[in-house]
């Protein structure tokens, strides 16, 4: 039991916290302007692991295709289904997996950067106390999975690297973390080029020269193309043209793609907008200022670990700019690079003594950030009676006595001469505070069960067909039978009507299907009736008329 005794306590408490989120495995996706997501999205992602489970064929419906399917959330979500069911637990129990390898993965990289045992372990408990974070933890969100596969990929490159890197060693890096890319989600792509920039950097510091750097690079290239041919030639030997449905998904994210200066600026002010930073600003202040220090100090004195960190958030951000596929709730995976960013700078900036002028002069500078944190929240959220009921949050107060204490030490010279043990570390604490509140009264006050109800209640359609983009997500806890878009990608909302009638005309069965309230127009205009209207009542702020219609038999 050594190992338990030398882990920080704030990793186990942070373990322990992601587990016990099975609890509350079953809730409701919290309101639309917190995450802007519904269950229909939740059926998007893992159509083939329930097709595997209830029809045993992945692919009944649409052409096979890997590209653009996020194939370890399905194999999560299968294994699960397998295990513990058709219900919350075996959708979603992947999720948490996820989620476990992302906060360990994490915090072995955080023990790469720091040994400050305050900074290892506060910045787990901040990482799992974020309301992102919580949710995607337990829903069916691929960017969990997204985050669990950079990490590892980060991890396993900073051993390959330690002392020093070698062919084989990175030409297996580049086979394995291509097929972790094309297994998750085209858009982790960033990790590739993150992975040359992180190798070019360490091996220029450390063996000099750019012949080894262009070397050492350019084993990993190969074993990245390596890796690629060697998926796309296991497909193709199995019989199927993997390459024509790359280049049908290369379609779904050419409106997402930016080239215009406009176009640039505004993808980088959205990840300015996510909700890991829009939930708390603080978080978002500390992080640009621990960026401005961090770069400060000449990379020859970081860490590889810590270079790696910086040269995947820079391609990621230079990748978002182009191609914006991660809406604010997929930003949460930033959380670990912000944080990662956030301990390199504490370690290698902001050692100084509190007592000193260069202590001070840091110390107001995280005063005013965390002051104009505080403010930022109120004024941001004043207003939005969905979320704090045009309230302050009272979660606002332990930061802004945190804040008040901090200041006082600074204006009083004779009170700090005495405080050494006070550090700027500590003002990281308050990041605990808007996370912690936010994750209590989302998945614990104010939970609701309103979409497994309503899923509840249709077993007695169980056996029927089901057509559309929103059936997808309600077949949990019941058997209708939801027939996948043959004609367009899943999620294919530019041509969801015609397909819909298409479809309708072509079956001479009856055909069921579930619509949102906006949906009923087009319903009826393409001759569905109204079969059923139940209202779900998110946090008594948002009414979601969710309906069943039917179509009668030719």
């Amino acid at each position: 039991m050594s190992w338990l005794r030398s882990t920080p306590p704030g990793l186990l408490l942070a373990v322990l916290i992601t587990l016990l989120r099975l609890l509350v495995i079953d809730i409701d996706p919290p309101v639309r302007d917190l995450t802007d997501y519904l269950p229909k999205d939740e059926g998007f992602y893992v159509f083939p692991a329930y097709d595997l489970y209830e029809r045993g064929d992945a692919f009944v419906d649409h052409p096979f295709r890997l590209t653009g399917i996020p194939t370890i959330t399905n194999v999560g979500a299968y294994l699960g289904l397998v295990v513990f069911g058709d219900n919350y637990l075996g959708l979603r129990f992947g999720s948490v997996l996820f989620a476990l390898i992302s906060l360990l993965c994490f915090h072995s990289l955080l023990a790469r950067i720091t040994t400050d045992r305050l900074l290892l372990n506060i910045l787990p408990l901040i990482m799992v106390s974020d309301l992102s974070f919580g949710f995607a933890s337990i829903l069916v969100e691929p960017t969990i999975a997204r985050m669990a596969m950079m990490l590892v990929t980060m991890l396993w490159l900073d051993r390959i690297l330690r002392p020093t890197p070698n062919t084989i060693g990175l030409f297996m890096h580049g086979a394995g973390s291509a097929l972790l890319v094309l297994l998750t989600y085209p858009t982790n792509a960033f990790v590739l080029p993150a992975c040359w920039l992180a190798i070019a950097m360490i091996t220029f510091q450390a063996e000099g020269g750019y012949k080894r750097s262009l070397r050492a690079v350019s084993s990993h290239v190969v074993g990245v193309v390596s890796g690629i041919t060697l998926l796309l030639g296991l497909i193709w030997l199995l019989g199927y043209n993997e390459l024509a449905q790359t280049a049908v998904t290369g379609k779904n994210f050419e409106h997402r793609v930016s080239l215009s200066p406009s176009g640039l600026f505004l993808d980088l002010y959205s990840m300015v907008q996510a909700n890991i930073f829009r939930l708390n600003p603080a978080l978002l202040l500390i992080f640009l200022g621990s960026a401005f220090f961090l770069f400060r100090r000449p990379v020859r004195r970081w860490s590889p670990a810590l270079i790696i960190v910086a040269a995947f958030t820079i391609v990621f951000f230079a990748q978002t700019a182009f191609i914006n596929d991660y809406p604010t709730r997929k930003l949460v995976i930033l959380l670990p690079l912000a944080l990662l960013v956030i301990a390199g700078s504490f370690e290698h900036s902001l050692e100084a003594d509190p007592r000193s002028v260069r202590g001070r002069w840091i110390g107001w500078t995280l005063a005013l950030i965390l002051i104009t944190g505080l403010l930022g929240q109120i004024l941001l959220y004043h207003k939005n009676a969905s979320f704090l009921s045009a309230q302050v949050s009272p979660a606002l107060l332990p930061g802004i006595v945190i804040a008040l204490v901090v200041v006082a030490l600074l204006l009083f010279r004779r009170a700090m001469e005495p405080a050494s043990w006070w550090n700027a570390r500590w003002v990281l604490c308050f990041l605990l505070v808007p996370g912690t509140w936010n994750s209590v009264r989302s998945m614990i006050i104010e939970r609701e069960y309103a979409y497994a109800d309503f899923m509840h209640s249709l077993r007695s359609y169980d056996g029927a067909v089901f057509i559309g983009a929103a059936s997808m997500g309600f077949r949990t806890y019941n058997d209708i039978v939801p027939r996948l878009n043959p004609y367009v990608l899943p999620g294919g909302y530019n041509d969801q009507w015609p397909v819909l009638e298409r479809m309708a005309i072509e079956d001479t069965t009856t055909n069921y299907a579930v619509g949102y309230l906006d949906d009923m127009v087009e319903f009826q205009r393409i001759g569905f009736h109204e079969d059923r209207i139940t209202v779900l009542n998110i946090w008594e702020t948002m009414h979601e008329n969710v309906f069943v219609v039917y179509k009668e038999k030719r």
